[in-house]
């Protein structure tokens, strides 16, 4: 979805939500925004632009965090953890936030939400051949009563210097989790997305 970040979202671009959310945050000490476009002026002393090989989407969070590490510390700051806000979920609220960053104990702890689709149950990969399975579990679950909570990432990170150090990806050992209501976890990746979100704003704020 091109331009999704700076696309009005009930008045203002979609990345200023996650930017007011970190803002208002009372556990964040500094903010720093890495977008590879140009913010609204009231920002600019926030960003801190990206390198163009760290840019495209199929660049990983975890090397945009340690570039971010790396970055904040050649400019004479120091850091014990990141957290990162994903511009794409702005059903969030600053609770959600500080809950995330108050269950980090070290390591990384991320915001999660239940999924009402399971890879046990729901979630199909498709074959070389062009047929249809199961992602997990073979289709050994008959019934959605009997599976096991599914879970998606809900767009709250808190990463630690030495995880940033030690680790090579963001799931390369373990990672606690702060549960979110499904209703405030929701991701925008395409249109329907965008229209879902829409919705839940206009009848919830």
């Amino acid at each position: 979805m091109p331009g999704k970040n700076v696309r009005s979202l009930r008045g203002k671009p979609l990345l200023n939500w996650s930017i007011d959310h970190a803002i208002s945050t009372p556990e964040i000490d500094k903010l720093v925004v890495t977008a590879d476009f140009p913010l609204d002026s009231r920002y600019h002393e926030y960003s801190i632009g990206r390198p163009k090989d760290l840019a495209g989407d199929t660049v990983s969070k975890w090397d945009v965090w340690q570039w971010v590490a790396n970055y904040w510390e050649s400019q004479g700051g120091e850091l014990d953890a990141i957290c990162d806000l994903d511009p794409t979920q702005p059903l969030r609220t600053v609770d959600d936030v500080s809950g995330t960053i108050n269950a980090w104990t070290g390591g990384v702890t991320a915001a999660v939400g239940q999924s009402n689709l399971s890879p046990y149950y729901d979630i199909l990969e498709k074959m070389p051949s062009g047929a249809y399975r199961i992602c997990l579990g073979g289709g050994a679950y008959a019934c959605r009563q009997n599976l096991p909570e599914s879970y998606t990432q809900a767009g709250i990170y808190v990463v630690s210097r030495e995880a940033l150090r030690t680790r090579k990806f963001l799931f390369d050992g373990n990672v606690h989790g702060y549960e979110m209501p499904r209703e405030r976890s929701f991701d925008i990746n395409d249109e329907t997305d965008w229209r879902i979100v829409e919705h839940f704003m206009t009848a919830t704020r």
